[in-house]
């Protein structure tokens, strides 16, 4: 756990992924930079979600310039953790991918 303090620049744009982050508090922002320096929001995150998805799609990277927007606090789990958690553990495997895609209604 670790606090997430506003204007704190988690991930630079294309940097690889060393942690899953998980806030419980806070906003994180996905920014991207503009020809003329200036940034735009392309997301926002909080405790509905993790950075790291592009990871698990099987991206390297981080898909934006990543800060904290909010001040709050969140859990960091390592990566390689996060993927030995995933092929032990089917029910780690399941959450993180009902996480990430959604679900198909079934025909009645």
């Amino acid at each position: 756990m670790r606090e997430l303090t506003a204007g704190d620049v988690l991930y630079e744009e294309y940097q690889s992924f060393d942690h899953a982050i998980f806030p419980h508090r806070g906003v994180i922002s996905l920014l991207a930079r503009m020809e003329d320096g200036r940034t735009v929001e392309k997301a926002s995150l909080g405790n509905e979600g993790f950075l790291g998805f592009t990871y698990l799609m099987g991206g390297m990277g981080a898909i934006g310039l990543t800060v904290v927007q909010i001040d709050g606090y969140a859990s960091f789990l390592r990566m390689s953790d996060l993927d030995e958690a995933m092929d032990t553990f089917v029910c780690v495997r399941d959450a993180m991918r009902c996480s990430t895609i959604p679900r198909r209604r079934s025909r009645s």
